[in-house]
C-alpha cells in the first residue's frame, strides 16, 4: 500500500535532506508505475519549502515534513502553505 523513502539517516529529526536519495525515489516511482500499482510513494526527511519540489518531481506523492513546518521561522499555516505551493510540479 505504501513505500517510504527516508531522505535522512533514520533516528532523529531536524536533519538535512540527502539529495542522493532522489535517484531511489525516481526508481521506485518507475517500478510502481510500470507494475500498474496504486502504491503511495511517501518521502520523509529534511523536506522544506526549498527542496520539496525535488522530491515531488522525482515521484513522491506523500510528503512528511517536521522541521519544514515546525522550525521554518514562520507560522505553521504559512509553512504548510509554502510546502504545498512549492510541491506543485512546474
Amino acid at each position: 500500500d505504501l513505500v517510504l523513502v527516508m531522505t535522512v539517516n533514520p533516528g532523529f529529526g531536524w536533519q538535512k535532506f540527502i539529495p542522493s536519495m532522489l535517484g531511489k525515489i525516481r526508481k521506485l516511482r518507475q517500478m510502481i508505475d510500470e507494475a500498474g500499482l496504486k502504491t503511495e510513494l511517501e518521502v520523509d526527511g529534511g523536506l522544506k519549502g526549498n527542496n520539496v519540489q525535488l522530491a515531488v518531481e522525482a515521484g513522491a506523492r506523500v510528503i512528511v515534513s517536521g522541521s519544514g513546518v515546525y522550525d521554518a521561522g514562520m507560522s505553521i499555516a504559512d509553512a504548510v502553505s509554502l510546502l504545498k505551493k512549492n510541491a506543485l510540479p512546474t
